[in-house]
């Protein structure tokens, strides 16, 4: 429906700046402003009137079996998610990888974060339920010698349909 009336705002405009020339700078000016109005409107909703950001918070999506593998130039997180929201289907979750090196693996006031990256996993996961996910990431695993790498992951945010 947003899209109709931007449309047609659009199209009046048209037809002003065709028929009155000395009005056309007020015609841009009403489009670019129902332009910025209808970016708005997608960028905080789904259509349906509640935000992305409050349909499931990152602390309802738990990860299991984590898994870090590496070759020369891609690492790999792979594992299982379970989406706990009683209402809303998980769609997609961002991941936050941090790569650190430790020379005591037990003292994290010994570790160095060597890397870190963001990832995007999507994933179709109704309410309740558990699923595999597998999220790149242009990073591996290579660690200093004589320390351990130890690896932190944490879901940033999250991606819900009704």
């Amino acid at each position: 429906m947003p899209i109709v009336v931007l449309f047609l705002i659009f199209a009046g405009a048209l037809i002003i700046a065709v028929l009155y020339p000395h009005l056309r700078l007020l015609a841009v000016a009403v489009v670019a402003l129902f332009s910025a109005l209808l970016a708005a409107y997608f960028l905080t909703s789904d259509g349906d009137g509640s935000a992305r950001a409050d349909r499931i918070p990152p602390d309802e999506v738990m990860l299991s079996e984590l898994d870090f593998t590496d070759d020369q130039r891609l690492g790999k997180l792979s594992g299982v998610v379970e989406n706990r929201s009683e209402t809303w289907r998980l769609r997609g979750f961002d991941l936050q990888l941090s790569l650190m090196t430790c020379v005591d693996a037990d003292a994290p006031e010994t570790c160095k974060i060597f890397a870190e990256e963001n990832g995007l996993s999507r994933v179709d996961i109704p309410p309740g339920q558990v699923r595999r996910f597998e999220v790149p990431f242009p990073i591996t695993g290579q660690s200093v010698p004589g320390e351990d790498l130890v690896w932190k992951v944490r879901v940033t945010a999250t991606k819900a349909t009704p």
